[in-house]
């Protein structure tokens, strides 16, 4: 039985009602009451969230036939802002006057694209026609239930491709034939794999063959003026694995193994997966299995209250999964007192190093739709073995404060992960040990008390200059060395205004 054959599934009255709430846009009711010969169709993942309940939705994409594009961009201007960039292929970003969300709407005329055949994302030849029908603009698209419309003015399902019966199965299946659609777009292999774990669905047998045999193919380039180019630049690579990762950000990691695009894009991690650690601190596993843990960890109630969030953030995440990246680097293996031992001196700093290169290798911080700090993961990757090494209540307050109140870097996110990475390791088999930790999180609790906003703490009673004039001192190294005194004393508790500092620095032996 083809997949063109199954018997249609029909919307329920709740679907229906969604699909119109979704929809109901005032310019769509006018256009059609002026131009009565036109048809809207709302299609692509508009109708495909619409129908699955999703009240999500951030991006609206919408077809006009059977109107000329002057016609429609006359008509549109009328009702809100046209951006014209997409004129040349009947496309306009569109955003009514006074809409209740920011992302323009996709307008567009019925299209054809025909693929140059490079697997290039952007190398089609786009033909518009107003006159081109609804069932030929949606065969262009990708997975089944993207090449779905929902007919405004007479308030009908068009589905081809059965895109509906997908749905209901959980089945994410590539239109037509799934070497094409690949071949036509390699990006969209990854795109496949989002929408797997973003919605917890199953890639369909013959699509996910599709996908393994020409993934490799992602990381194809062809000469350009002599010079050679990537035929899907990393840039959209990164915001696929990152919208990926934000959605689920272990099971992004298995089904990225699963498939072999770990291997392909991301072989640092595979290397993750083919270290062992030592039992006695690690009986959870190797480093990946390890990390995996870790990135379920993220879901964890503590976590979330450090962070003050539901969701933990992209910089959180990307450095749970890259934290140990320098393991396999550094893993060597020493003997002591006659026996021997597997050691990671140093990975922390190692991971962070890699991580920068990784970084700019795949380009990561250039992701045009998922914006990531990647100084900021670095960060938190140099320093994630902080509450591991240290006692909270033997460290200097300033040392706490450039730490876990430093205006450039997020110290929630550095307690976070440190939390993540101990949930996540079992010594010798047993729960992991959280004592240390909870030292930490204590003591932060403690200075937090006197923050602004339990964010940044106060600023100093005294700036350099007052410090000068008091003491009667000339600009150099005694002036910085008492300002750090003084800040100690200050987050200590022992100074708590302006007073009590004059009475401290004038009593200094400096």
């Amino acid at each position: 039985m083809t997949h063109q054959t199954v018997k249609p599934i029909k919307l329920t009255a709740k679907q229906i009602r969604q699909i119109e709430r979704a929809t109901d846009f005032e310019f769509a009711k006018k256009l059609l009451k002026e131009f009565p010969a036109a048809n809207i169709y709302v299609v692509g993942g508009t109708a495909r969230d619409a129908i699955m309940g999703r009240t999500d939705t951030k991006d609206y994409d919408i077809v006009i036939t059977g109107m000329p594009a002057k016609k429609l961009a006359a008509h549109l201007g009328k009702y809100g802002i046209v951006n014209l960039v997409g004129r040349n292929f009947g496309v306009y970003k569109f955003l009514p006057t006074g809409a209740d969300f920011k992302n323009p709407i996709d307008v567009s005329l019925p299209r054809r694209e025909f693929a140059l055949g490079t697997g290039g994302y952007r190398d089609f030849d786009i033909q518009s026609d107003p006159n081109l029908p609804i069932e030929a603009d949606l065969a262009r698209r990708d997975f089944t239930w993207n090449a779905m419309a929902y007919d405004i003015k007479n308030k009908k399902l068009i589905d081809p491709w059965s895109g509906i019966f997908d749905l209901k199965k959980q089945i994410i299946r590539a239109v037509g034939n799934p070497a094409e659609r690949f071949a036509e777009d390699y990006s969209r292999m990854l795109r496949a794999i989002r929408f797997a774990v973003k919605f917890g669905f199953e890639i369909e047998k013959e699509t996910l063959g599709a996908i393994k045999k020409l993934l490799p193919k992602i990381n194809d380039a062809r000469e350009v003026k002599g010079k050679q180019e990537r035929i899907t630049p990393y840039e959209i690579i990164s915001a696929e694995f990152l919208k990926t990762l934000a959605a689920e950000p272990a099971a992004t990691i298995k089904l990225y193994e699963k498939i072999g695009a770990l291997k392909i894009i991301f072989p640092e991690i595979i290397k993750m997966k083919k270290c062992a650690q030592p039992k006695e601190y690690h009986a959870e596993g190797d480093v990946l299995a390890h990390t995996l843990l870790a990135l379920n960890g993220l879901k964890n109630k503590k976590i979330l209250k450090i962070i003050d969030a539901e969701k933990a953030g992209l910089e959180l995440i990307v450095a749970t999964l890259f934290h140990d990246l320098g393991k396999p680097i550094k893993r060597k293996i020493i003997t002591e007192k006659g026996e021997k031992r597997v050691v990671f001196y140093a990975h922390d700093e190692a991971g962070a190093n890699a991580f920068r290169q990784l970084a700019d290798r795949i380009k990561l911080s250039a992701s045009p739709d998922m914006p990531l700090k990647t100084e900021r993961v670095e960060w938190l990757i140099r320093n994630h073995l902080i509450t591991f090494n240290n006692d909270p209540y033997r460290m200097r307050e300033t040392t706490l404060e450039k730490y876990f109140f430093n205006p450039k870097y997020s110290g929630d996110d550095l307690l976070a992960l440190s939390l993540a990475d101990a949930l996540a390791t079992f010594p010798n088999g047993k729960k992991a040990d959280l004592r240390n930790l909870n030292r930490f999180l204590k003591k932060i609790k403690e200075m937090k008390k006197m923050a602004v906003g339990k964010k940044i703490l106060p600023p100093p009673p005294l700036n350099g200059n007052a410090i000068m004039k008091l003491l009667k001192l000339k600009p150099g190294p005694k002036v910085g060395e008492i300002i750090s005194l003084l800040r100690e004393e200050q987050l200590s508790g022992r100074v708590k205004n302006r007073q009590e500092a004059e009475k401290y620095i004038k009593h200094l032996a400096i």
